[in-house]
């Protein structure tokens, strides 16, 4: 009788700690609920190079979400092209489709020509905060980049890339996390003609 008892209560202590570490997981998951990134390019108005933005990191606890863009010479001869700041990319905030707010581009690798909007933070990358606040990967400060013209030469099928980590605003300016359309735009590599990417959270 004594050994049914405790056969008993060894299943109804197992049972609680299962049930314990479900709701532990569950609230893991919840945890880890970042807005999920993809984006939309526009169509590439000339024939003698491609542009492309892809994403290569989603929002995490570690890190901010990654955009990839890379500009390909699609000539069969090597061929100079002009860029601006941060090359290939230089239209570091994107406005938002429907309210007035923006979100950031920070260039993680070439940061040409660019330098954070306030003292004490000299190199883009500063600009990004160590882990996130409630969720959210928010700027310590704007980026300003300089109207400079940088050039590079690209050989036949060459491509010239860059990746950009995805941030909210600095506080004030941006509701957190990012949510919805964002719009980012770069210098003209086409004749004065423009090229531009849409980043969207949901």
């Amino acid at each position: 009788m004594s050994s049914e008892r405790s056969r008993r209560r060894a299943l109804e202590l197992a049972g609680t700690t299962l049930s314990l570490g479900l709701a532990g997981c569950t609230a893991s998951v919840r945890s880890t609920d970042y807005p999920t990134l993809r984006v939309s390019n526009e169509e590439v108005p000339a024939d003698f190079a491609d542009v492309s933005a892809t994403v290569v990191r989603q929002f995490g606890h570690d890190a901010p979400a990654e955009i990839r863009i890379g500009f390909t010479n699609t000539t069969d001869a090597e061929r100079e092209f002009s860029f601006s700041a941060s090359p290939p990319f230089s239209g570091l905030a994107g406005r938002h489709d429907d309210r007035d707010a923006f979100a950031l581009l920070v260039p993680l690798e070439s940061e040409v020509h660019v330098a954070a909007a306030i003292e004490g933070l000299p190199a883009p990358t500063e600009v990004i905060p160590d882990r996130p606040t409630d969720g959210c990967w928010q700027a310590k400060a704007n980026l300003s980049a300089d109207p400079v013209s940088v050039s590079r030469r690209l050989a036949p099928g060459e491509t010239l890339a860059e990746t950009y980590a995805l941030l909210a605003a600095p506080v004030g300016e941006e509701p957190c996390p990012l949510s919805g359309e964002y719009r980012f735009e770069s210098n003209s590599y086409f004749e004065e003609r423009l090229w531009g990417f849409s980043a969207i959270l949901d």
